[in-house]
């Protein structure tokens, strides 16, 4: 078994699209016999900072649900002071932990798979500038993804798709988008033989591998909201793209642009 762990980037709005251009969903893919050494990797070292928060500071906090990481803390100081564990870290501790999330993507050997939508490219009386619409497309582009890599790596594996609860409403839209692809294929024709036809819809704030998910997404937004290749998170990221032996060495079959009228499809 597969586990893929799934977190979003940008938003699905069509408004302000000069500001909020793109929306991603990135998938980080790792074999089920990783997933111990990967959990408590994370977790202990997540402990260490909890136990030394409340040596320093007299507050107490659960691994298991106080420990979150995500990239806005990491990034925005007035959101990481909402949150004790993010806001009680030294820089020493922040900048371990979030290499150690990092380092897991190589000692896992762990498959990226990201679905860009330049929503700037989407025509306004398009069916799918809409904020379903859009993530429906996502979900299915990264879906396809997803089942040509395990079709070309690992044919005799299932895939099992574990994403951030998102509310009711949303989560309920995925599976049954999810279904339908699975009892039909998708628009490409393409049918899904390695996905659990059901999604896995957990808390970010208890999962390890949707945290990592939250890290990689966003720096796949950053590299093409900023047009920065270079940027050194969306780097260190890069080698972990899922490659096709069956295309072109220079195309990155684990990233989808679409649509294809997006002159980022054509980079």
């Amino acid at each position: 078994m597969y586990l893929f762990y799934i977190d979003e980037s940008g938003n699905r709005d069509f408004s302000h699209l000069e500001k909020e251009r793109f929306y991603i969903l990135t998938a980080v893919g790792m074999y089920e016999n990783h997933w111990k050494r990967f959990h408590f990797d994370i977790t202990r070292f997540k402990q260490s900072i909890i136990d030394r928060i409340m040596r320093d500071e007299g507050i107490k906090l659960d691994v298991s649900t106080d420990a979150e990481v995500k990239s806005t803390y990491l990034r925005n100081p007035k959101e990481r002071d909402k949150h004790p564990f993010s806001k009680f870290q030294t820089d020493t501790e922040r900048l371990k932990l979030s290499s150690m999330f990092y380092d897991q993507l190589k000692q896992c050997k762990a498959v990226l798979i990201s679905a860009v939508i330049d929503k700037q490219a989407i025509l306004p009386n398009s069916h799918l500038a809409d904020q379903k619409a859009i993530h429906l497309k996502a979900w299915e582009l990264l879906c396809e993804r997803i089942e040509r890599y395990m079709t070309e790596a690992h044919p005799k594996h299932k895939a099992i798709l574990i994403t951030d609860d998102t509310g009711k409403q949303r989560n309920l839209q995925t599976t049954t988008a999810q279904i339908t692809f699975y009892e039909r294929g998708a628009t490409s024709g393409l049918h899904f033989k390695h996905i659990i036809e059901m999604p896995l819809f957990v808390r970010s704030e208890t999962c390890e591998g949707v945290q990592l998910a939250d890290l990689c997404c966003y720096n796949v937004y950053r590299r093409f909201s900023q047009d920065d290749p270079d940027y050194p998170f969306y780097k260190r990221i890069a080698p972990f793209f899922y490659n096709s032996d069956n295309t072109d060495k220079e195309k990155v079959d684990g990233l989808k642009i679409f649509p294809p009228t997006s002159p980022f499809a054509k980079k």
